[in-house]
């Protein structure tokens, strides 16, 4: 899945959040969530990444 965060005013967020926040949503663990790839705009404000979620995809 794509993945766009918006975060106007703060640094770009760690995996270990971004983790966190895509489980709480798919009421999954977060250790079945693999975010990868993720580029924060020019100026900040708003990252663009990609994530898996290993339990849609009946990996586990």
């Amino acid at each position: 899945m794509v993945v766009e965060i918006l975060h106007p005013g703060r640094a770009t967020p760690p995996k270990t959040e971004i983790k966190e926040k895509i489980a709480k949503m798919y009421k999954t663990t977060s250790d079945l969530v693999i975010p990868f790839g993720f580029h924060s705009a020019i100026g900040g404000g708003k990252t663009i990444g990609f994530a898996l979620n290993l339990r849609h995809l009946g990996l586990r």
